[in-house]
């Protein structure tokens, strides 16, 4: 914008050529202004969401490719257990209530034997005067109640063979759910490697489009190029820029959804 209006001071340019970069420079401008205050919402929506108060402070630490790679290759896949998925763990316990749902059900048919006894003293007269003078009467009840289960009407076996069906059914979900979680593994690690590959390839572009940046910079300051090249040279290397970013986010988030599948985040 201070070339296009020095210019225009020297004669060399039109003032059309001022008003249209100083539409570009204002609109930049706002979208600085737009994305700064962007920024500053989305920390308040993360303290929301982690449960911490919107007046305490959050640093927000930046992430570089290094550390991306770092924290990438650092994910440690050998010694992967099932158990440290949570929704494993919950279809596991469902397995073992079902268990001992049909435990309970096979132990409904054993016989039952049951003590008991009971034993007390007992005043009676026909004279509340005489209610504790007269002498008191001891009883006692003691017995042994043997129960033997005959006929149900197959309530029993029915309630096993249901939670017999449970049991079957738990079973084949926890497989289901352990192929789950193996097609997730592999979809978040092929993930991981595409997104570097572009990674790799938007960082290509980004070099190309500043050494094009740097040669119609130096073109221009030597009088043999045009201001509009230069500005569609900048315009492309912001876009390789912001690429090379978006790129850069990919791989952040496989590598965190790398580390959800494996059960690493707690």
């Amino acid at each position: 914008k201070n070339d296009v209006e020095a210019m225009y001071k020297s004669g060399l340019v039109e003032k059309l050529d001022v008003d249209r970069m100083a539409v570009t420079y204002n609109n930049i401008e706002t979208e600085k202004i737009k994305l700064s205050n962007f920024v500053e919402l989305s920390i308040q929506l993360l303290k929301f969401q982690m449960g911490m108060p919107m007046q305490q402070k959050l640093a927000v630490q930046k992430v570089d490719e290094a550390n991306i790679k770092q924290l990438a290759t650092s994910i440690d896949k050998a010694n992967f257990q099932y158990e440290n998925r949570l929704d494993y763990n919950l279809v596991s316990t469902q397995l073992n209530l079902n268990k001992l749902d049909a435990k309970r059900y096979k132990w409904a048919a054993m016989p039952t034997i049951v003590a008991f006894g009971n034993a007390g003293y007992n005043y009676a007269t026909s004279e509340f005067k005489n209610l504790f003078g007269s002498k008191y009467i001891f009883s006692s009840l003691w017995g042994i109640q043997a129960n033997v289960p005959l006929f149900d009407g197959f309530q029993r076996r029915n309630k096993l063979k249901q939670a017999e069906f449970a049991i079957e059914k738990t079973k084949n979900d926890l497989a289901t759910l352990s192929q789950a979680i193996d097609l997730e593994q592999e979809q978040a690690s092929t993930n991981l490697k595409n997104n570097f590959l572009a990674l790799e390839s938007q960082k290509t572009n980004v070099n190309l489009a500043q050494s094009v940046f740097d040669l119609s910079k130096k073109k221009y300051e030597a009088g043999v190029g045009s201001n509009t090249e230069v500005v569609q040279a900048e315009s492309a290397l912001r876009e390789a820029q912001s690429n090379y970013y978006g790129a850069l986010l990919n791989v952040f988030i496989s590598k965190i959804d790398l580390q959800k599948s494996l059960g690493l985040l707690k």
